[in-house]
């Protein structure tokens, strides 16, 4: 159902794709040992070496541009599922994976569009086996081998994410909503007090839309259907 391409090295996964989705069926991934030139949201870099784990999958749904806002949370549950068969991981809403307070994964998802969703490339970097990091994202990244002390198996670990994926981005297309149950029992950001556009707000909960349900300043309740959160002690941005 799917296929795995392998590169040595390459400028980024996403980038990749990209450029070259006419080319590609449907669930290719595109993986590589050595990104160059990745970047995360918000233009922040994310590149990475032969200890971590970095692929793109290609979708060619048939879906309304509207849709594309879902798929992040569909890719974070299925990321959040797997690390949790080595240790308790969560979703922080959008699109980055926790363990132990510190971020272990993040997802970036690009729509290619014209008239319609020519292609959706959703891209994936996990910090498996590195165990040094920059002194500035010391006390904010984490590893599964910084985790567990052992390393971990890269390619038995992709399988098995894509495979969950595929499954439920499958049932998402099919009205199965599993992906949300799965977002909301594994949110982070649950009864935090965070901050939004520097304003400090409380998280209520995820909604079954997929947006973070949310009590601002004036303890109005509202739906957040993007932005950058941060948090209070635990991001200081």
């Amino acid at each position: 159902m799917y296929n795995i391409i392998k590169f040595d090295t390459l400028p980024s996964t996403n980038k990749y794709l990209k450029e070259h989705y006419n080319q590609y069926d449907e669930f290719t991934v595109i993986t590589t040992d050595n990104q160059t030139n990745g970047k995360g949201r918000m233009t922040r870099v994310w590149n990475s070496t032969k200890d971590d784990l970095t692929f793109s999958i290609l979708l060619k749904p048939n879906i309304d541009s509207s849709y594309i806002s879902q798929i992040p949370l569909i890719m974070g549950a299925a990321v959040c599922r797997m690390i949790s068969k080595y240790t308790k991981s969560e979703i922080k809403w959008p699109n980055d994976i926790m363990v132990n307070n510190k971020k272990i994964a993040g997802i970036l998802v690009e729509g290619i569009t014209s008239t319609k969703v020519d292609a959706i490339v959703v891209g994936v970097g996990i910090n498996v086996n590195s165990t040094n990091f920059p002194e500035d994202l010391i006390i904010k990244a984490t590893s599964l081998k910084n985790e567990l002390n052992k390393t971990i198996d890269k390619e038995k670990l992709l399988n098995k994410i894509i495979k969950e994926f595929i499954i439920l981005y499958i049932e998402f297309l099919n009205g199965n909503e599993k992906y949300i149950d799965i977002c909301i029992e594994n949110n982070y950001l649950k009864n935090k007090k965070v901050y939004v556009n520097n304003e400090l707000i409380e998280v209520l909960d995820i909604n079954l839309n997929g947006n973070l349900l949310i009590k601002d300043s004036s303890n109005n309740i509202k739906e957040l259907y993007y932005g950058e959160v941060t948090l209070n002690k635990v991001y200081e941005e």
